[in-house]
């Protein structure tokens, strides 16, 4: 065979723009030594530098996308490029493979494409969820060799097929103290996630979205009917109603306000009151001088045209289911109220008499004993510490005869 000598240097430039040539049957022609180291680091620097028209690892990759999920029972939908196919497009970039092998799909889903066209795709139903390594190689043609083919790893999800949630645990009726924990809890299946939006009284709570709501610390105005509604991407679910309850806890009875001390004129109306705190129902007993006053059974005890006789000291005994408590003493003082002593004054009379605290008085005269009528002749008011008045009325008299009497207005 006849040889050609070619320089070496002139053969790396045509195999350079020429790659093609690495494809010719030379090495049979060529059996210069020289000649053939050239071709051969000609082949793979061209190939280096991205001027072989193949798939390659170094050139050329699998462009579409690399993960996928899908529903068991569900065909397969994909979305890339902004749209949406009813399977995976297998692509590669920049230059086209038109072979394509996946090893390890799942049971339902199939590699379909021809031996030789650049539409390959992976298309069907799953039948079985689970997560699946497929292992894709694509080719220039199905004889490539390993500088025009690419590998990559396709990662297939496959989720179970979505239920509604159902609730398998309500939450219960709670009835707690003030300041108590309390808590609802729901129990629910389904396909997850799940998601939790619990409303009091038709009114959604913010940021109540687990399956348990917590009450720290309840508060009374934490009463009411609560509900939970569980959702999934197949539906929604709502709980059946439970009422939170919040009592205040038993407590004895106190005293707020005692009774107090008074002091009245016979025949006059006195009050004595005691406000109360503590658990209901509370009931009430009054005593005079630690007696029991039948009858009197409130929280007010009135006693109206006082008798000399109902002096004394008033108490309150106060009970409910946890004790049983008696107010302090409040005494009751009863004076008679009469004129003490009437003296003649220039214009008219001085008339004196003992007065008691918080009372008005009102002095009425008329110049006969049995007939006519009681014509106011002053008024006077006593001050807190007043222990005796008096008052100077002018003479009304057309007689000789001058009566006078006294009446009192009690202000407590």
């Amino acid at each position: 065979m006849k040889t050609i000598g070619v320089p070496a240097l002139v053969l790396a430039t045509v195999l350079q723009l020429f790659p093609m040539l690495r494809s010719a049957a030379i090495f049979e022609r060529i059996t210069s030594p020289v000649f053939s180291i050239i071709f051969r680091w000609a082949t793979v620097s061209a190939a280096v530098m991205g001027s072989v028209d193949a798939v390659s690892g170094a050139s050329t990759l699998i462009t579409n996308p690399l993960q996928v999920q899908g529903t068991n029972g569900v065909p397969l939908s994909v979305t890339s490029g902004g749209r949406t196919y009813a399977y995976l497009p297998l692509t590669t970039g920049p230059e086209q493979a038109h072979y394509w092998t996946a090893t390890g799909l799942p049971s339902g889903l199939t590699l379909q494409g021809t031996s030789g066209s650049p539409t390959w795709k992976i298309f069907g139903t799953p039948a079985v969820a689970g997560i699946f390594n497929v292992g894709l190689t694509a080719k220039y043609v199905q004889t490539s060799e390993a500088d025009r083919t690419t590998t990559a790893t396709l990662v297939i999800t496959i989720v179970g097929t979505a239920t509604a949630p159902t609730i398998s645990s309500q939450p219960s009726p709670l009835t707690v103290n003030v300041g108590a924990p309390a808590s609802f809890t729901v129990t629910a299946n389904g396909t997850t996630p799940l998601s939790y939006e619990w409303s009091k009284d038709g009114t959604v709570i913010p940021a109540a979205t687990t399956q348990t709501l917590l009450f720290p610390n309840v508060i009374l105005s934490d009463a009411g009917i609560y509900v939970v509604k569980v959702s999934n991407s197949a539906g929604s679910i709502s709980s059946t109603s439970a009422k939170l309850t919040v009592n205040v806890p038993a407590a004895g009875p106190s005293i707020v306000t005692q009774p107090q001390s008074q002091s009245v004129h016979a025949g006059e109306s006195v009050t004595f009151n005691v406000t109360v705190a503590g658990t209901e129902p509370i009931t009430y007993q009054w005593l005079l001088n630690n007696a029991p006053i039948p009858g009197k059974t409130s929280p007010s005890l009135s006693l109206t045209n006082v008798p000399l006789a109902a002096v004394g000291n008033y108490s309150v005994k106060v009970q409910n289911s946890i004790a049983l408590i008696t107010s302090t003493p409040a005494l009751c003082s009863v004076a008679g109220l009469k004129i003490s002593a009437i003296l003649p004054v220039s214009n008219g009379s001085k008339l004196q008499w003992s007065a008691l605290p918080k009372h008005g008085y009102i002095i009425q005269s008329r110049d006969s004993l049995t007939s006519g009528n009681w014509v106011t002749a002053g008024q006077i008011q006593s001050l807190l510490n007043t222990i005796q008045l008096e008052i100077i009325v002018n003479s009304m008299a057309t007689t000789g005869h001058q009566f006078y009497r006294l009446q009192s207005i009690y202000s407590p």
